[in-house]
């Protein structure tokens, strides 16, 4: 996928309260999600892929590398399931 296009999208739902954090090993940083808020991580270049990590309350629910080729949306449900979604291209 090119420059600007989404690498991954976390939606955390609004009635959930634990502690949501995103690692990604292209970005060198973790963002932390409050319920009801959404983040987004875009490729900052054409191909760009990314190792990902979703931790909630310190346990590792999530661990993924994105591809090239791959966009992917997580949604933390409000008991703290996680539902993902890949498009491919």
């Amino acid at each position: 996928m090119c420059e600007g296009t989404q690498l991954i999208e976390v939606d955390v739902d609004s009635a959930f309260s634990g502690t949501v954090i995103l690692e990604a090993s292209c970005r060198d940083e973790a963002v932390s999600i409050q319920s009801g808020e959404s983040v987004r991580i875009i490729r900052e270049e054409d191909g760009a892929d990314c190792g990902v990590t979703l931790s909630i309350d310190d346990e590792q629910v999530y661990n993924e590398y994105i591809e090239d080729h791959v966009s992917v949306s997580v949604t933390v449900t409000s008991n703290g399931e996680v539902d993902d979604e890949t498009v491919m291209v």
